[in-house]
């Protein structure tokens, strides 16, 4: 058995143990609730992952700063999961919005800004615009 597989079988059976609904994410246990949709992820389970990674990103909008890391990184990686299953407009205005967050909170060349600037390059080609705003695929790595 695969290591996603055994680890998809042993997140179910931990949820179930806890009393957790594995699809209703509980804010107290939002950590396990990050590595399930991790796992779907992983195991192929692209709606059950957004529809968690939604609800994750949801919860910490209202409970972090819209600077803090965290947040920031889920609203990427819901980009990220969204471009990859076609919904790219809604990936390119996330990957927008993170971009401006850390281009205003992180120095130059910090590995976030950088990341989310490479992520928005990649949005903007999978929506058709190759060259949008001075952001290529020429960023990944640069901080114009």
């Amino acid at each position: 058995m695969r290591d996603d597989a055994r680890l998809f079988d042993l997140m179910n059976s931990l949820l179930h143990h806890l009393g957790l609904n594995p699809m209703t994410v509980d804010p107290k246990w939002l950590g396990l609730y990050e590595l399930k949709a991790r796992n779907l992820r992983d195991y192929g389970k692209a709606k059950d992952t957004l529809l968690l990674m939604k609800q994750i990103v949801r919860i910490k909008e209202q409970t972090l700063a819209e600077d803090h890391h965290n947040l920031l990184a889920s609203q990427l990686a819901l980009a990220i999961m969204y471009r990859d299953n076609g919904r790219v407009q809604e990936a390119v205005s996330l990957t927008e919005h993170v971009t401006k967050i850390n281009k205003q909170s992180l120095v130059k060349g910090h590995p976030h800004r950088l990341e989310s600037q490479c992520q928005l390059a990649m949005a903007y080609r999978a929506s058709g615009q190759i060259k949008q705003g001075g952001v290529t695929t020429g960023a990944c790595g640069q901080d114009p």
